[in-house]
């Protein structure tokens, strides 16, 4: 896990959400009738956003076909939920396309989708249609990915929000703690963990 005291891709976040490009912020994109709504996050922050995580919380739920995921941005620094579908590779970071919304708002495996970069309270909402596992991931920090499980339609929970909710935010918890633990150790020892700051 890495951890971030400052960022420049805000910056082009920024711009992207500043030039009118917004994805389904929570609220627009209905949940269909008799399907559950169920919640992730996408990082977290402390310390006035000095301490940036690089995480899904939790990193894995299962839904069934028909449920809605919402994912919510609440830290500075942006991130993206993007599924590839058919896609065998991700775009290039420099592609000035990943600032931006693609696809529509229900995933059924078989086309790319994503968030666009998102941060600061925003949120993203996805329905999957389709039962699978579908691993998704953040453009901007490789490595950083979650997964949804989909079941059949009626299928019963194995968790339910709630729970998700407490492993979330126990993780949260347990990064932060890191991060601020690593300052600690600062000066660092050459080949050893680094801070990046004005990137």
């Amino acid at each position: 896990m890495r951890y971030f005291p400052s960022l420049l891709v805000a910056a082009l976040a920024g711009a992207a959400i500043s030039s009118g490009c917004s994805s389904n912020v929570a609220g627009t994109q209905p949940v269909p009738i008799g399907a559950a709504l169920w919640t992730v996050t996408a990082g977290a922050s402390a310390s006035a956003q000095a301490l940036q995580t690089l995480r899904f919380y939790p990193q894995s739920i299962s839904v069934n076909a028909g449920d809605t995921v919402q994912w919510a941005f609440p830290a500075g620094e942006p991130h993206t939920v993007t599924l590839l579908g058919p896609r065998t590779t991700l775009p290039a970071p420099s592609d000035p396309t990943n600032a931006v919304p693609a696809g529509p708002a229900t995933f059924d495996g078989s086309t790319y989708v994503s968030s666009g970069f998102l941060l600061l309270g925003q949120s993203y909402r996805m329905t999957f249609t389709k039962p699978g596992t579908y691993t998704y991931q953040c453009l901007i920090h490789p490595g950083m990915t979650g997964q949804i499980a989909v079941q059949a339609a009626g299928s019963q929970h194995p968790a339910n929000q709630a729970t998700y909710i407490a492993q979330g935010n126990a993780q949260i918890k347990t990064d932060l703690a890191a991060a601020a633990a690593s300052i600690a150790s600062f000066p660092y020892a050459a080949g050893g963990p680094h801070l990046v700051a004005g990137m």
